[in-house]
């Protein structure tokens, strides 16, 4: 059983290691892209999340 064990945690040590970085780079790199899409904006010229076209946000008069 510990055998079994050790063998199993290098396993995982081994494919954390070797799969770890390009993971955390797509992670990264995901993010980067969903934050430069909300701050870029639509190309209607407006800024915001889609699918919010028509609505009144508090505080706009409505």
């Amino acid at each position: 059983m510990l055998l079994a064990t050790m063998i199993g945690g290098t396993v995982a040590g081994l494919l954390g290691m070797v799969l770890g970085a390009p993971v955390l780079a797509a992670v990264l790199k995901s993010v980067a892209a969903v934050r430069c899409s909300r701050t870029v904006g639509r190309p209607d010229g407006t800024v915001g999340p889609a699918g919010t076209e028509g609505t009144v946000a508090a505080g706009d008069g409505a």
